[in-house]
């Protein structure tokens, strides 16, 4: 007697990471408050527990802004593995770099940034896939980063998302709040979303009057 094989039933409701607008469900309020915030000219601060589905909010925002007429153009920022200044600088620059090979922002070429950046291409050794990685030449961080702000700004709508934004409190730069705050007060096409899951920390920064954000 052969034992009944049974088909292998697939999770028709996907649980982790972004399926796209079609598997997205739910959240419509959440949605069209942030996308009122981003267009009315404020920035916001998202603060959740971990494994609530922030990520997947936002990556739905992104696709619902792309559909915005005018389209506001989504940077992503995942701060999580930065630990100073110079990675947060390389990271922005690398997606900036993305982005516009894709045709998504202006000529990288309008700034002078590859110049102060040594790129090289390794293996993922997940993936097998060839990734970039960037290094400052030279200590030029706030500088190169406010340049590279600047840049940004010239395009007429942006949004740039930085998860797990408590993780700036470990760079051991002095005041890393209140400089990251002076250049973003300096970007009026610009809007930011904070983003996080350490509630007592980034509720501090943000609720603190004493504090720059």
């Amino acid at each position: 007697m052969t034992k009944k094989k049974f088909p292998v039933l697939v999770n028709p409701f996907p649980v982790v990471g972004y399926n796209g607008a079609e598997y997205f469900c739910n959240r419509e309020k959440e949605i069209k408050a942030l996308r009122s915030s981003i267009i009315n000219g404020k920035n916001i601060s998202l603060i959740a527990r971990r494994r609530i589905g922030k990520s997947s909010l936002l990556e739905h925002l992104k696709f619902t802004l792309h559909q915005t007429r005018p389209v506001w153009k989504v940077i992503y920022i995942d701060l999580i593995k930065t630990s100073s200044l110079e990675d947060l600088y390389k990271v922005l620059a690398k997606e900036i770099y993305e982005s516009r090979k894709s045709g998504f922002l202006g000529k990288f070429s309008d700034l002078d940034i590859m110049s102060r950046l040594k790129v090289s291409i390794s293996i993922n050794s997940i993936t097998q896939l060839p990734e970039l990685s960037f290094e400052l030449k030279e200590s030029q961080t706030k500088q190169s980063f406010a340049s590279l702000l600047d840049w940004i700004s010239k395009e007429e709508k942006v949004v740039i998302i930085f998860d797990e934004f408590q993780q700036i409190l470990s760079y051991p730069q002095p005041n890393v709040e209140g400089y990251l705050r002076s250049e973003m007060m300096r970007l009026p096409n610009v809007r930011f979303i904070f983003c996080g899951s350490d509630q007592r920390i980034l509720e501090n920064m943000f609720r603190d009057h004493s504090r720059p954000f």
